[in-house]
């Protein structure tokens, strides 16, 4: 059997086929790794939220890096951390613990630590102002600089129009495309669209998690005031986030990706 699979990408008017490795077709759900940790006899909630703090504050998984930044008293946190939950700076097995991971498993905490903290102790791979100025915009949605947020975006379209929800995701593929070369240089040489199309396989497996149920994504989402409001028991975009929508479809419009199958389609009851 090929290790490999067809996928195509809609690129100025024409399908483009290329391959795309197929262990990217088998990411784990969040919620089986989510699993393994919360059985984790040591486990605390309340860590949960001091490993995304750090994450999102320092913008590396490099607990080296951190350790080396950080006062005693973090120093100190992080370590306990670090033995309570086997943390690595780096590893590529579908089990590997590292503080990106963490907070993809637990997205009603890290995004809603992300979305309240203020923008100036943000710390990410492509900064605020950066993807701001690329984009055009006054400034860069900092929860929409991880594809985690597509985890607690419901499916059912009276709780967020389909429009709105692949608005969401349209901006998150694309501050994912940009920043991929930074946290994996060995991406560096390929083209934004081919960044761009790496990018949505991992969003749409966040999108189609078991995590939670749709009310319970509506919960947690009518929390992100940053992004949302609720109307008439229906989540709705923010001016500035439409705005921000509208630049980067121009932008990626100039990068030449020309997209695509909607996240919507790929609903847990279409799979």
């Amino acid at each position: 059997m090929s290790s490999e699979n067809s996928s195509g990408l809609f690129y100025m008017g024409k399908i483009i086929n290329f391959k795309v490795p197929s262990s990217m077709f088998l990411q784990k759900d969040p919620w089986e790794q989510r699993e393994i940790l919360t059985k984790n006899p040591e486990y605390d909630e309340n860590d949960i939220l001091t490993m995304c703090t750090f994450y999102f504050t320092r913008g590396t998984n490099n607990l080296e890096k951190i350790m080396r930044t950080s006062n005693e008293s973090d120093r100190r946190v992080l370590d306990k951390l670090i033995k309570r939950y086997s943390l690595v700076s780096k590893g590529y097995h579908a089990t590997t613990m590292n503080l990106s991971r963490i907070a993809k498993y637990f997205p009603e905490q890290s995004v809603l630590c992300l979305d309240k903290m203020p923008a100036g102790d943000v710390r990410r791979p492509i900064s605020l102002v950066e993807m701001g100025e690329l984009l055009g915009v006054s400034s860069f949605p900092q929860t929409l600089t991880t594809t985690t947020i597509l985890s607690i975006i419901p499916h059912d379209e009276n709780l967020i129009h389909p429009v709105d929800a692949n608005k969401i995701y349209m901006i998150v593929l694309a501050y994912a495309a940009q920043e991929t070369p930074v946290i994996n240089p060995a991406m560096a040489s390929k083209s934004f669209s081919e960044r761009f199309y790496y990018n949505r396989t991992f969003a749409v497996a966040l999108y189609k998690s078991k995590l939670f149920t749709d009310e319970e994504r509506f919960e947690i989402a009518s929390k992100i005031k940053g992004v949302f409001y609720v109307e008439n028991g229906s989540l709705r975009l923010l001016d500035h986030i439409n705005k921000v929508y509208d630049c980067c479809m121009s932008y990626l419009k100039a990068k030449h990706v020309v997209v695509f199958v909607p996240i919507t389609n790929y609903s847990r009851c279409k799979c």
